[in-house]
């Protein structure tokens, strides 16, 4: 019997980060059922948010910026 090697080597920071983004997937499926409640809606916002952000670190090594997004509208 022969075992097939992958073809790419495991790297643990892409297989965290590719797990986070399944989850934040799953995340906004049950969160649009909260969408009438506006404490639960913002909860599930602040998990996805801290979630994509943490996925980005992991696959780029930098921290997301957010100061652009702070400005807009005033």
């Amino acid at each position: 019997m022969t075992i097939q090697q992958p073809t790419e080597e495991f790297n643990p920071k892409v297989s965290k980060a590719a797990l986070i983004l399944q989850a934040i997937a799953r995340a906004t499926d049950v969160a649009d059922g909260d969408a009438g409640n506006v404490q639960a809606s913002s909860d599930w916002l602040c998990l996805i948010e801290a979630a994509v952000s943490h996925a980005h670190f992991l696959l780029t090594g930098a921290h997301i910026d957010n100061s652009a997004l702070e400005n807009i509208g005033g």
